[in-house]
């Protein structure tokens, strides 16, 4: 199998997109596939050569403001940039010897029209298949039970027409919708009603100390790029509480604020002046590189992870992941995709009610209190997890979907979750 992998925000190893196209990527070769990736024209020298990838794509929106208040500026902005993705795209591809699968990691309304142009001139020609992956969602959570709503806004409305658009090729199996979450694979098929594949992310299994450093304490970390949809602000009004009320803890935080953020009213939102004279309390300043956050995770006895729902409903956390293979039980927030993390057995931890800072407390002395309880069943779930979210279980889920395995290969459990 010849599988190409086109991602434009591949540029250096910040964020997600070295490490989950390294794992990809390795695990695909390995068998004796061949792969080829498409990254950023300014892809550093060290990606290009780790990953033997091309720089191919002229720029990425990923981390760039986009203009929302000029529509007329935002839809030029789209245009140009979908312009210029299908651009790059079409000529590296007729540089390349026929492939088989096409998989497109990170699909946003900036790239929707280009990789539909790109189909229509493109599939069945020098291309056999191609998967067009979404981790971002379109629709608004409103609660347990209740619908997600959709915008019709012109965004959304362009998106759906788009991916309608495409529907003779997802019929006759040229083109395949993917999602990492099912509860975002459900939404998408509520959103426009064609088909959408679920596709576990995969993750590394690394090799960690797990030999806490830090004596009888137990530390709680929270790792990751401070955001207000990861719930930084409600971390440091619910540790000051626990701290306040547990003066003689055992427990030390450790957070990552690398910027601060602004909340929804516009206040901007900074490292709490008694949390960081805390001596149970150190703030990581710096991204991470693997050697470091490795050393963190090793230190690690709880991971915190206080997503917003209205952001996190159906997105997956690879920090979760992570802290699920390496036995690391969780604060998750409530109905939540970490939350079904732990409830197909893959982890273990203690919920919280979305955005309630008091909640988020009462979770974090439970997790104290239970911790031995919920060690033991992390523990128990830990060859689970390694097994659901390994990169041979992403492949073998991709060469199902796209016919490159026959089902008989696949394990009974495996196809039941396909």
């Amino acid at each position: 199998m010849k599988l190409c992998i086109a991602e434009e925000a591949l540029i250096n190893r910040d964020g997600h997109w070295f490490e989950y196209l390294n794992t990809i990527s390795r695990e695909f070769r390995k068998s004796g596939d061949t792969v080829k990736i498409a990254a950023n024209k300014d892809a550093t020298e060290d990606i290009l050569s780790t990953l033997n990838a091309d720089p191919v794509f002229p720029e990425s929106v990923w981390g760039k403001s986009r203009s929302d208040g000029f529509p007329f500026t935002r839809f030029t902005q789209l245009c140009t940039h979908n312009r210029n993705l299908y651009r790059a795209a079409n000529a590296y591809i007729k540089k390349q010897e026929s492939i088989d699968v096409l998989f497109v990691p990170t699909i946003l309304i900036d790239h929707i029209l280009g990789w539909r142009k790109f189909i229509k001139k493109n599939i069945g020609k020098n291309v056999k298949k191609v998967v067009l992956f979404f981790v971002n969602g379109q629709g608004t959570y409103n609660g347990p039970g209740q619908p997600i709503f959709f915008n019709k806004t012109p965004n959304k409305l362009l998106f759906k027409k788009a991916l309608e658009s495409l529907k003779p090729q997802i019929q006759d199996g040229s083109v395949l919708l993917g999602c990492e979450t099912r509860e975002m694979a459900r939404e998408y098929e509520e959103f426009c009603g064609l088909p959408f594949e679920y596709l576990p992310h995969p993750v590394d299994e690394v090799e960690i100390d797990m030999q806490n450093d830090s004596g009888n304490y137990i530390t709680i970390s929270h790792l990751g790029f401070s955001r207000y949809e990861k719930g930084s602000d409600l971390i440091q009004k619910a540790i000051k509480r626990y701290l306040k009320l547990n003066p003689a803890t055992k427990v030390r935080f450790v957070i990552q604020w690398v910027t601060d953020f602004h909340l929804e009213d516009g206040t901007l939102c900074i490292k709490d002046p008694a949390l960081v004279e805390s001596p149970n309390v150190e703030y990581i300043t710096t991204p991470l590189g693997s050697e470091e956050y490795t050393k963190l995770l090793a230190q690690t006895d709880i991971m915190l992870l206080p997503y917003r729902l209205r952001a996190y409903y159906a997105r997956v956390s690879r920090v979760a992941i992570e802290a699920a293979i390496n036995s690391i039980p969780m604060i998750y927030t409530k109905d939540s995709w970490n939350e079904s993390l732990v409830t197909d057995g893959h982890g273990s931890g203690v919920g919280f009610e979305s955005e309630n800072d008091e909640s988020l407390y009462k979770a974090i002395e439970e997790a104290v209190n239970s911790y031995s309880e919920l060690k033991v069943e992390a523990e128990k779930n830990r060859k689970n997890a390694f097994e659901h979210y390994s990169a041979n279980t992403f492949q073998n889920y991709l060469k199902f979907m796209t016919g490159h395995i026959a089902p008989l290969k696949v394990s009974k459990a495996q196809a039941q979750q396909i």
